[in-house]
C-alpha cells in the first residue's frame, strides 16, 4: 500500500508538471508581449508632438511678424491655402490664400498704422494652439482702441491650416 500510495503521489506530481510547464510558458509570453507593448507605446509617445512646443513657437513668431507688420513673413506661417473663421468673414469657415492674407493685413495696417497684438496666454495641445491676446491701435480719427481676441490655430506639417478667431464684433473699447 505504501508503494501504491507513493506511486499515486508521484503520478499526481507528474500530472502537474505539464501544467506548471505550460503556465510558465504562458507567463513568459505575457511578459514578452507586455515588454514589447511598453516599448512600442514609448516610441509612439516619443514621436507625438504632445506638448505642441514647435507649434507654440510658430505662433509666437507669427505674432512677432504681426507686430513688425511683416506681412509676407506673417503669411508664411500659414499653409498655401488655410481655412479662416473670423467674424469679419461671417459665421462659416472661408478659405484664403497667403496672398489674400497679406492683402488683408496690409490693408489693416494702413487703416491702423500702430496696430499691435499683445499675447496674454498661449495654450498648446498637440497640433492645436490657442492664443489669447489684446489687439490695439489708433483709429483714423485719433481714438485709441483695444480688442480682446482668442484664436485657435490648427497645424499640419508645421503650417497653420485653420485659424478660428473669436472676438466681439461690436465696436472695440477705447483704450485708456
Amino acid at each position: 500500500m505504501t508503494m501504491f500510495r507513493t506511486h499515486r503521489i508521484n503520478r499526481r506530481r507528474a500530472d502537474r508538471r505539464p501544467f506548471l510547464f505550460s503556465t510558465q510558458i504562458i507567463a513568459a509570453i505575457l511578459c514578452m508581449s507586455l515588454f514589447v507593448s511598453c516599448h512600442q507605446a514609448d516610441s509612439i509617445v516619443t514621436n507625438m508632438p504632445a506638448s505642441g512646443e514647435a507649434q507654440k513657437d510658430s505662433v509666437e513668431n507669427l505674432f512677432n511678424a504681426f507686430n513688425a507688420h511683416d506681412w509676407p513673413k506673417f503669411a508664411s506661417y500659414y499653409n498655401d491655402t488655410a481655412s479662416f473663421l473670423d467674424p469679419e468673414f461671417g459665421n462659416s469657415y472661408v478659405k484664403k490664400t497667403r496672398q489674400e492674407t497679406i492683402a488683408k493685413y496690409s490693408g489693416m495696417s494702413q487703416l491702423f498704422p500702430d496696430i499691435k497684438d499683445s499675447l496674454t496666454n498661449l495654450f498648446a495641445n498637440g497640433e492645436s494652439v490657442a492664443a489669447e491676446f489684446i489687439s490695439s491701435g489708433t483709429a483714423p480719427d485719433g481714438t485709441r482702441w483695444m480688442l480682446p481676441i482668442v484664436t485657435v490655430f490648427t497645424f499640419r506639417d508645421g503650417k497653420i491650416i485653420r485659424d478660428a478667431t473669436y472676438y466681439d464684433i461690436a465696436l472695440p473699447d477705447a483704450a485708456p
